[in-house]
């Protein structure tokens, strides 16, 4: 397991099978394989599937730039939906386009080879940890 992987860990984020290839202050790149499991009645990649794999890279994007005694978490996801793929990888690239002291604003892009599947962006709520 990756530093990346240890410093996202999750139960619901290791279900999926998601793979963090680079996290730090550059943004953040991960990978998912798509399972049969992923896809949905015409045989495409779920939406929620896109949507989950967006939103732990605009999470892990954000968290590579923050201090160790800060948090994000998901206020707002804005998601665009533009191909659906039936096999392969899904690669997603996400980076910070803003980072203010009580907020954070993100995107990512999701490729299949260099088809971009789907695109989000998000707004994250920044904290103190307790």
């Amino acid at each position: 397991m990756t530093g990346a992987q240890q410093t996202f860990r999750s139960p619901f984020i290791e279900h999926l099978g998601i793979r963090f290839i680079s996290v730090g202050h550059e943004g953040a790149e991960l990978e998912l394989p798509i399972e049969a499991e992923f896809l949905n009645s015409v045989g495409v990649v779920h939406g929620g599937v896109y949507a989950s794999l967006a939103d732990t890279g605009l999470g892990a994007a954000i968290y590579g730039r923050l201090p160790p005694d800060r948090f994000a978490v998901t206020a707002e996801m804005s998601c665009r939906y533009l191909q659906g793929a039936r096999e392969g990888t899904l690669l997603c690239r996400s980076r910070v386009l803003h980072l203010g002291r009580t907020t954070a604003v993100a995107e990512s892009e999701v490729f299949l080879g260099d088809a971009m599947q789907f695109k989000a962006s998000g707004t994250f709520m920044v904290m103190a940890r307790p």
